[in-house]
């Protein structure tokens, strides 16, 4: 994505944080949900698309149309996400249906985060994409158009049910109901992408000059994940130079507690 659709983006991943705040794993999947049949009824309908990405028509209005569409059929959760999202501007059409469905994953990577197998889903999905790589007859079947939607998402379900986590099988599902003119590889490419992404976002790096207790890494990790409002983890790195204190960088956030830094701030200070 470019220009205005890059930073529409931006902000309703900001939305979308929101909206997960204080949501257990359920939730956060229902979330996801609503949010892949949101992108996939614009995917489907040339004039919604072009109606709720209309530069000319104002976002309330299109927010507006959102509600009166959708409101009783998603949760208030996801209703948020859309209406924030259809009242900013957009380069194309399309890149509002791609932004929804990447928001979609981040709303299942977030459950799988709840249910401490964020690690495992971006693993399960670059997995399963080696596997149809080395299984052309698998991969055929999964794109067999002559079986509808649902006897793909069975056949796919009777391989990978018992054998990788919930999310991951929803998320391959997903892709093979509705691959939206990609392979399915490199669906799941993508979908392991934005796995990663949002894994990294949730790891906190601390850097501190001696290593930290069991008590206050447990301290720590539970207070940043109380203000993130999604479970946080721990990179610790020992720095003798960071002298006092801690310096902790969340995603594009950083607090820098050390002597050293406020040392450094309080010469500022003095020559200015």
């Amino acid at each position: 994505m470019r220009g205005s659709s890059r930073s529409s983006l931006v902000a309703t991943r900001v939305s979308l944080d929101a909206q997960l705040r204080g949501l257990d794993s359920a939730k956060a999947t229902k979330l996801s949900a609503d949010l892949f049949a949101f992108a996939g009824a614009l995917a489907g309908s040339t004039s919604l698309r072009r109606a709720l990405t209309d530069p000319s028509r104002n976002g309330v209005d299109k927010a507006n149309l959102v509600k009166d569409l959708v409101a009783a059929q998603i949760s208030i959760e996801a209703l948020g996400v859309a209406t924030e999202a259809v009242a900013l501007r957009w380069s194309t059409p399309r890149d509002l249906v791609d932004a929804l469905e990447l928001l979609a994953v981040e709303a299942e990577a977030a459950s799988a985060n709840f249910d401490g197998k964020l690690d495992d889903l971006e693993e399960e999905l670059f997995r399963f994409g080696r596997i149809l790589v080395e299984n052309p007859a698998l991969r055929r079947a999964l794109v067999d158009q002559s079986l509808d939607k649902a006897a793909r998402i069975a056949l796919v379900a009777s391989l990978i049910d018992a054998k990788v986590s919930a999310s991951s099988a929803r998320l391959i599902k997903v892709l093979v109901g509705a691959p939206r003119g990609r392979s399915i590889e490199q669906g799941l490419a993508d979908f392991a992408e934005v796995a990663a992404a949002r894994r990294n976002r949730l790891i906190a790096l601390v850097r501190s000059a001696i290593p930290l207790s069991d008590e206050q890494r447990t301290r720590l990790a539970a207070a940043l994940t109380a203000q993130v409002g999604q479970p946080v983890r721990l990179n610790i790195q020992i720095d003798p130079s960071a002298i006092g204190g801690v310096a902790i960088r969340l995603g594009d956030e950083e607090v820098d507690g050390t002597i050293v830094s406020r040392l450094n701030n309080a010469r500022r200070a003095l020559a200015g």
